[in-house]
């Protein structure tokens, strides 16, 4: 079972909007929660810089020739923004869930600045390579704990205001960690 869905489950009863799908600014700055209640065939789509945080369902991502499942308990890291395909499932008569993050480019630049290019997946003496700008990543650990806390201070507003946005930045911290923090 996802670590997620409970919190999302329980956050979902609190929106007012009851449309089969929708996005809400959460009250954290940068932060919003999604909802799709029905199965999404493969359309295109754009992706903005950002994290994509599944929580319960599923995602998958279609890119040229490249196909990226991402779902309950993981995110899609996004370097730049993206044109592609995606088509999402939730589990039978359940929605899929999650929140996205837009990641603040001044926060970013500070963690980034106390990385060395290495612990980047940046090393210039490995060559030229080649990155992709959309990469799926399983959450656990740190990672997971840091995106509970974020879904845990979204009912009280004063939690929002102090533990959501450190939550954030730790998000995007852990995922910087990641082997995917190069993107």
């Amino acid at each position: 079972m996802s670590t997620l869905a409970p919190l999302l489950t329980a956050y979902r009863a609190t929106v007012p909007a009851r449309t089969s799908t929708g996005v809400i600014q959460t009250g954290v700055p940068g932060v919003t929660f999604f909802w799709i209640d029905r199965d999404t065939p493969r359309s295109p789509l754009l992706y903005d810089t950002g994290i994509v945080i599944v929580g319960q369902g599923r995602k998958e991502g279609f890119l040229g020739g490249r196909t990226f499942h991402y779902g309950a308990d993981s995110c899609l890291v996004l370097g730049m923004p993206v044109p592609f395909e995606c088509a999402s499932f939730g589990p039978p008569d359940e929605p899929l869930l999650g929140i996205r993050l837009d990641v603040d480019l001044g926060m970013l630049h500070s963690l980034v600045a106390r990385f060395s290019g290495k612990q980047l997946g940046i090393d210039p003496s490995a060559g030229k390579s080649v990155h992709s700008a959309v990469e799926p990543l399983q959450m656990q650990g740190p990672l997971l704990a840091a995106v509970a806390r974020l879904l845990a201070c979204l009912p009280d507003p004063l939690d929002r205001s102090v533990v959501g946005p450190a939550a954030v930045e730790e998000i995007v911290y852990r995922i910087l960690r990641s082997e995917h923090g190069r993107v």
